[in-house]
């Protein structure tokens, strides 16, 4: 009987030898992310290895297989579309990076290779659930244009929104909290900052009441109190 044991044992050893590699969802997600968009050798390697070893169940009508395959392929049709919205045919193009894309619970992820929108709502594409949390937008060229707030698969609050020039030269950062703008940054074709002007107090209209405002990035700035007509009625250099 035992003899009888060892025999089925190695036979199943036998038989499973060989059979692709099995992932779950996120793994596959990261594998193909990293092989479809990011183009690294290894992963597109190991990829190309998992198909054949798949294809060959998939000849043999091995619906486990048959399974496996079109989440794989589902996956890529993904990025591949993903990819052609962020700006395939512009030059110098940089992708976010595999830890942005696969940011757990709590972490700030890339809503473009991320994210999927359906019906009006945003959905985790790992989990297929209405997506709460901090997601980035990004420029072609691999610079933040949106931090956005999500809950429950919709857009809560703007956070940051960035604005370039056609060569995709960062021009202005603008910071909001609770819809209105608490921060401006501007910058010179140099990259440096020629402005940034805070918002320290609101009327009850929204009108700004105090700023503090610092130009050409010196160390001192100007304090600013306006009156309801956003005029300035008292300013002190500090």
């Amino acid at each position: 009987m035992k003899k009888i044991l060892t025999i089925l044992f190695i036979g199943l050893l036998l038989c499973s030898c060989g059979r692709y590699k099995e992932l779950n969802k996120e793994e596959k997600f990261k594998l193909l992310y990293e092989a479809e968009v990011l183009h690294k050798k290894e992963a597109r390697k190991e990829v190309k290895e998992i198909y054949e070893k798949i294809n060959k169940y998939v000849e043999k009508k091995d619906e486990d297989a048959i399974k496996e395959k079109e989440e794989y392929n589902k996956i890529v049709n993904f990025f591949k579309g993903q990819v052609i919205m962020y700006g395939i045919f512009l030059d110098g193009i940089k992708y976010p990076s595999t830890k942005e894309v696969m940011g757990k619970d709590g972490e700030i992820i890339n809503t473009q290779f991320r994210l999927y929108h359906d019906y009006g709502k945003y959905y985790d594409y790992i989990t297929d659930k209405l997506y709460t949390g901090l997601g980035t937008f990004r420029n072609w060229n691999g610079e933040i244009q949106k931090v956005i707030k999500f809950e429950n698969g919709e857009i809560k609050d703007l956070i940051q929104n960035n604005s370039f020039d056609m060569n995709g030269n960062l021009l202005e950062e603008v910071y909001y909290e609770n819809g209105e703008i608490i921060a401006v940054r501007k910058y010179n074709e140099k990259r440096e900052i020629k402005e940034e002007r805070y918002i320290l107090e609101r009327y009850k209209n929204g009108g700004v009441k105090k700023d503090y405002l610092v130009v050409n990035g010196n160390k001192k700035g100007k304090l600013r109190e306006f009156n309801k007509n956003n005029v300035v009625i008292k300013e002190e250099e500090k």
